[in-house]
């Protein structure tokens, strides 16, 4: 997976070592490093991590603030606090579970969503690590 060097930073209060350090201690304590790549693209710089996040561990790896949460352990570095939002309840969404199998059931419903162009800041984290913003 591609791990963006900036978006782990957004997620670590310390400054980061070198790209190339963080590297070398990613390998010898947690996964493989298949390659780093600088990034240059018109106002986007970063340098990419292309790590391999075996199966075991990608209930906690496969995200940025997972990896972020990795390299704090370490490093011995401290996360910056992470914004939870809570979505109010609904009463108005009728659910009709026919079985007493269901132990629990969740449901969103989202009001007001405008279809449009992404935001700069979310095409620009999309493209550093090789995706696009739809």
């Amino acid at each position: 997976m591609k791990y963006s060097y900036n978006w782990i930073q957004e997620h670590i209060q310390e400054k980061l070592p070198p790209a190339d350090e963080l590297r070398e201690k990613i390998i010898f304590h947690a996964f493989e490093v298949e390659s780093l790549d600088n990034l240059n693209a018109g106002d986007v710089e970063d340098i990419i991590f292309d790590i391999d996040v075996l199966p075991n561990r990608a209930g906690d790896c496969l995200s940025h603030y997972g990896m972020a949460r990795e390299v704090a352990g370490l490093y011995g570095f401290s996360l910056k606090e992470k914004k939870d939002f809570v979505l109010p309840q609904v009463s108005d969404f009728p659910v009709n579970i026919e079985s007493d199998l269901c132990k629990k059931y969740v449901a969103v419903k989202i009001d007001d969503v405008k279809v449009g162009a992404s935001p700069s800041w979310l095409k620009d984290k999309l493209k550093a690590i090789g995706q696009r913003s739809v």
